[in-house]
Protein backbone atom coordinates (compact mmCIF):
# COMPACT_ATOMS: atom_id res chain seq x y z
CA UNK A 1 0.00 0.00 0.00
CA UNK A 2 1.46 3.37 -0.36
CA UNK A 3 0.73 5.23 3.33
CA UNK A 4 -1.66 8.07 1.59
CA UNK A 5 -4.00 9.97 4.23
CA UNK A 6 -6.20 12.69 4.23
CA UNK A 7 -2.88 15.04 5.18
CA UNK A 8 -1.36 13.79 2.40
CA UNK A 9 -4.44 13.58 -0.23
CA UNK A 10 -5.81 17.45 0.70
CA UNK A 11 -2.61 19.21 -0.78
CA UNK A 12 -1.84 16.49 -3.62
CA UNK A 13 -5.91 17.16 -5.08
CA UNK A 14 -5.22 21.47 -4.30
CA UNK A 15 -2.27 21.15 -6.43
CA UNK A 16 -3.73 18.69 -8.86
CA UNK A 17 -6.76 21.63 -9.48
CA UNK A 18 -4.00 24.46 -9.72
CA UNK A 19 -1.78 22.64 -12.34
CA UNK A 20 -5.40 22.49 -14.62
CA UNK A 21 -5.18 25.58 -16.42
CA UNK A 22 -1.49 25.15 -17.50
CA UNK A 23 -2.12 22.20 -19.68
CA UNK A 24 0.59 20.17 -18.13
CA UNK A 25 -0.59 16.98 -20.53
CA UNK A 26 0.61 18.75 -23.49
CA UNK A 27 4.58 18.13 -22.43
CA UNK A 28 3.69 14.40 -22.84
CA UNK A 29 3.93 15.10 -26.93
CA UNK A 30 7.64 15.13 -27.16
CA UNK A 31 8.11 12.29 -24.43
CA UNK A 32 5.57 10.43 -26.48
CA UNK A 33 7.58 10.95 -29.46
CA UNK A 34 10.88 10.26 -28.19
CA UNK A 35 10.13 6.93 -26.99
CA UNK A 36 7.14 5.14 -28.42
CA UNK A 37 6.31 4.42 -32.27
CA UNK A 38 4.96 7.14 -34.32
CA UNK A 39 1.51 5.80 -34.06
CA UNK A 40 0.96 6.23 -30.61
CA UNK A 41 2.90 9.55 -30.64
CA UNK A 42 0.10 10.73 -33.47
CA UNK A 43 -2.91 9.71 -31.57
CA UNK A 44 -1.65 11.70 -28.20
CA UNK A 45 -1.43 14.59 -30.84
CA UNK A 46 -4.47 14.07 -32.47
CA UNK A 47 -6.53 13.78 -29.07
CA UNK A 48 -4.30 16.67 -27.81
CA UNK A 49 -5.98 18.71 -30.38
CA UNK A 50 -9.11 17.28 -30.74
CA UNK A 51 -11.82 19.65 -32.40
CA UNK A 52 -15.02 17.63 -32.75
CA UNK A 53 -15.01 17.17 -28.61
CA UNK A 54 -13.70 20.49 -27.80
CA UNK A 55 -10.71 21.23 -25.79
CA UNK A 56 -12.41 22.71 -22.75
CA UNK A 57 -14.49 21.20 -20.38
CA UNK A 58 -17.68 23.33 -18.75
CA UNK A 59 -18.02 23.48 -14.89
CA UNK A 60 -21.51 22.28 -14.16
CA UNK A 61 -23.55 19.37 -12.42
CA UNK A 62 -20.37 16.80 -13.00
CA UNK A 63 -17.66 18.99 -10.86
CA UNK A 64 -20.17 19.07 -8.03
CA UNK A 65 -20.76 15.64 -8.16
CA UNK A 66 -17.02 14.65 -8.17
CA UNK A 67 -16.36 17.42 -5.18
CA UNK A 68 -18.98 15.53 -2.98
CA UNK A 69 -17.41 12.65 -3.78
CA UNK A 70 -14.11 14.03 -2.94
CA UNK A 71 -15.41 14.95 0.46
CA UNK A 72 -17.30 12.12 1.19
CA UNK A 73 -13.95 10.17 1.28
CA UNK A 74 -11.76 12.84 2.83
CA UNK A 75 -14.72 12.88 5.65
CA UNK A 76 -15.34 9.12 6.10
CA UNK A 77 -11.26 8.64 5.91
CA UNK A 78 -10.27 6.76 9.13
CA UNK A 79 -13.85 5.15 9.81
CA UNK A 80 -13.78 2.89 6.67
CA UNK A 81 -9.87 2.32 6.71
CA UNK A 82 -10.79 0.38 10.72
CA UNK A 83 -13.05 -1.34 9.10
CA UNK A 84 -12.97 -1.89 5.49
CA UNK A 85 -9.80 -4.64 4.61
CA UNK A 86 -9.19 -3.22 1.07
CA UNK A 87 -10.64 0.39 1.59
CA UNK A 88 -7.24 2.24 1.36
CA UNK A 89 -6.71 0.63 -1.69
CA UNK A 90 -10.08 1.36 -3.83
CA UNK A 91 -9.63 5.10 -2.03
CA UNK A 92 -6.15 5.96 -3.23
CA UNK A 93 -6.85 4.88 -6.99
CA UNK A 94 -10.13 6.82 -6.79
CA UNK A 95 -8.11 10.40 -5.48
CA UNK A 96 -5.57 9.09 -7.81
CA UNK A 97 -8.30 9.54 -10.55
CA UNK A 98 -9.77 12.34 -9.48
CA UNK A 99 -6.24 13.86 -9.30
CA UNK A 100 -5.89 12.72 -13.16
CA UNK A 101 -9.35 14.42 -14.24
CA UNK A 102 -8.27 18.15 -12.73
CA UNK A 103 -5.23 17.99 -14.16
CA UNK A 104 -6.34 17.06 -18.05
CA UNK A 105 -9.40 19.35 -17.70
CA UNK A 106 -7.99 21.12 -20.46
CA UNK A 107 -9.25 18.60 -22.85
CA UNK A 108 -12.57 16.66 -23.01
CA UNK A 109 -11.14 13.20 -24.16
CA UNK A 110 -8.61 13.27 -21.98
CA UNK A 111 -10.75 14.52 -18.58
CA UNK A 112 -12.96 11.42 -19.57
CA UNK A 113 -11.65 8.54 -20.76
CA UNK A 114 -7.94 8.41 -18.50
CA UNK A 115 -9.26 8.83 -15.20
CA UNK A 116 -12.42 7.38 -15.74
CA UNK A 117 -10.67 3.73 -14.95
CA UNK A 118 -9.73 5.02 -11.42
CA UNK A 119 -12.97 7.15 -10.47
CA UNK A 120 -14.88 4.19 -10.58
CA UNK A 121 -13.65 2.95 -7.93
CA UNK A 122 -15.22 5.85 -5.95
CA UNK A 123 -18.70 4.65 -6.72
CA UNK A 124 -18.12 1.21 -6.92
CA UNK A 125 -15.84 0.44 -3.61
CA UNK A 126 -14.84 3.31 -2.17
CA UNK A 127 -18.30 5.18 -1.51
CA UNK A 128 -19.97 1.32 -0.67
CA UNK A 129 -17.27 0.27 1.86
CA UNK A 130 -17.89 3.74 3.75
CA UNK A 131 -21.62 2.76 4.30
CA UNK A 132 -21.09 -0.64 5.41
CA UNK A 133 -18.23 1.24 8.38
CA UNK A 134 -20.64 3.83 8.96
CA UNK A 135 -23.40 2.54 11.48
CA UNK A 136 -25.65 4.75 13.39
CA UNK A 137 -27.85 7.92 12.24
CA UNK A 138 -25.44 9.28 9.85
CA UNK A 139 -25.55 5.91 7.87
CA UNK A 140 -29.60 6.87 7.10
CA UNK A 141 -28.41 10.64 6.19
CA UNK A 142 -25.67 9.36 3.91
CA UNK A 143 -28.03 6.51 2.26
CA UNK A 144 -30.62 9.45 1.69
CA UNK A 145 -28.24 11.23 0.45
CA UNK A 146 -26.86 8.99 -2.19
CA UNK A 147 -30.14 8.11 -3.31
CA UNK A 148 -31.02 11.32 -3.70
CA UNK A 149 -28.26 12.03 -5.83
CA UNK A 150 -28.42 8.73 -8.12
CA UNK A 151 -32.21 9.97 -8.66
CA UNK A 152 -31.22 13.43 -9.47
CA UNK A 153 -28.61 12.27 -11.80
CA UNK A 154 -30.57 9.41 -13.41
CA UNK A 155 -33.43 12.51 -13.93
CA UNK A 156 -30.68 14.92 -15.18
CA UNK A 157 -29.56 12.12 -17.74
CA UNK A 158 -33.24 11.21 -18.62
CA UNK A 159 -34.33 14.70 -19.02
CA UNK A 160 -31.72 16.68 -20.12
CA UNK A 161 -28.45 14.69 -21.75
CA UNK A 162 -30.60 12.13 -23.29
CA UNK A 163 -32.51 14.25 -26.00
CA UNK A 164 -29.24 15.62 -26.82
CA UNK A 165 -27.53 12.73 -27.62
CA UNK A 166 -30.33 10.88 -29.25
CA UNK A 167 -31.71 8.45 -26.73
CA UNK A 168 -35.55 9.64 -26.94
CA UNK A 169 -38.28 7.64 -27.56
CA UNK A 170 -39.31 9.23 -30.88
CA UNK A 171 -35.76 8.31 -32.46
CA UNK A 172 -35.13 4.89 -30.99
CA UNK A 173 -35.95 1.78 -33.37
CA UNK A 174 -35.65 -1.79 -32.83
CA UNK A 175 -36.72 -4.72 -34.25
CA UNK A 176 -39.72 -4.44 -31.80
CA UNK A 177 -41.03 -0.96 -33.21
Amino acid sequence: TIPLTVKHWIPILITSVLLAPFEVYNLFGGFLSALTPQDVSSAFEGYSRDTYYGNEMKSGLGDVINIFFIVFILLFDKTAQKKIAYYEYFRNMALFGYCLYYIFRGNTIFATRLPGVYIVMAGYFAVPGIMMAVRTETEKLLKTILISYFLLFSFAFSRVNAARAGFSLDRYNNILW
